[in-house]
């Protein structure tokens, strides 16, 4: 039998929430995480419910199964906008309206806890909605009183179903221990998705590194493998054309083919027999990155 770390929990960090975007039996995508500073309390109460069945005058099975997760949050404050995104809200300017058809997206938290010997463990709930939080106020007196903010969740399992060994499950919640046998460094990567797909990111550009003869009028394509990230591929910074001599070449970016073709458009037509590189990093809606990758080639 394993050895057990001697250790107890001495706080919590890192909150991290992603709004759900594809939950389905094959696949589960969610937007880029984002972190939410001033974590002072969270409490994760899975509701567990156990049966016995009796038999032969005595008890014979034995049968549990986990259903909601409760999760309650505590922070120094809930900022509007926070509450708008979690909650679903209506905006107006900087006014949010809390009408009878608000409906809170489906969105998966991440939090890393401490112990007492330096380590740490890394936490997941992948399907909850938050609900309105209640308001309580107070006025200010000759002593510190803090106000802080409190929120609380309903998690449940995904309609994704994760292959372990042949048997697919849903996912309600993953856990990584720094002392668990066979961890690896989870920490550097926890955050930076929340899940991600056996198949790791591979994109096909319609030129390759060298072509010569391009179209100076037909645009590039690049066909990923997995659903991309709008926000980061349509993001000018991340894909762009340098036209030899001259600088950067402007260029229209779009998104297709279910987020996975991204369609470089010339704004105006290349110039003929000039070298041209092409400049991508593009990113999946599970995190995975390829890169800055640059591809030459020369038109015709």
């Amino acid at each position: 039998m394993a050895e057990y770390a001697k250790k107890v929990r001495t706080g919590v960090k890192n909150l991290h929430f992603a709004i759900l975007n594809e939950d389905t039996q094959s696949n589960l995508a969610y937007a880029t995480p984002v972190k939410v500073p001033g974590l002072i309390r969270i409490d994760v109460n899975p509701g567990s419910n156990i049966d016995t069945l009796y038999a032969d005058n005595k008890a014979s099975i034995v049968y549990s199964v986990v259903g909601s997760v409760e999760v309650t949050i505590e922070k120094d404050s809930l900022p509007d906008d926070l509450l708008a995104e979690l909650l679903g809200r209506k905006k107006e300017g900087a006014t949010n309206y809390v009408t009878n058809n608000n409906t809170a997206p489906y969105v998966a938290i991440m939090f890393e806890q401490t112990y007492s010997n330096g380590s740490s463990s890394y936490v997941k709930l992948y399907k909850g909605k938050f609900s309105e939080p209640d308001s309580s106020n107070e006025t200010k007196n000759d002593s510190v009183n803090f106000q802080t903010g409190e929120i609380t969740a309903q998690f449940v399992a995904t309609e994704f179903e994760k292959d372990f060994g042949g048997k697919t499950e849903a996912l309600v919640m993953a856990t990584a221990d720094e002392d668990s046998e066979g961890y690896v460094d989870e920490g550097v990567t926890w955050f930076d998705y929340v899940y991600q797909p056996a198949s790791a990111l591979t994109v096909t550009a319609s030129v390759s590194d060298g072509d010569a003869a391009v179209s100076t009028t037909t645009p590039v394509t690049l066909e990923a493998n997995n659903a991309l990230l709008s926000d980061f591929v349509l993001d000018e910074s991340n894909v762009f054309l340098i036209e030899d001599g001259n600088g950067q070449h402007p260029v229209s970016l779009s998104l297709s083919g279910e987020n996975k073709v991204v369609t470089v458009s010339y704004d105006t037509s290349l110039s003929a027999t000039t070298n041209y590189t092409l400049v991508y990093n593009l990113k999946d809606v599970y995190g995975q990155t390829t890169g800055q990758q640059v591809v030459n080639f020369v038109t015709a």
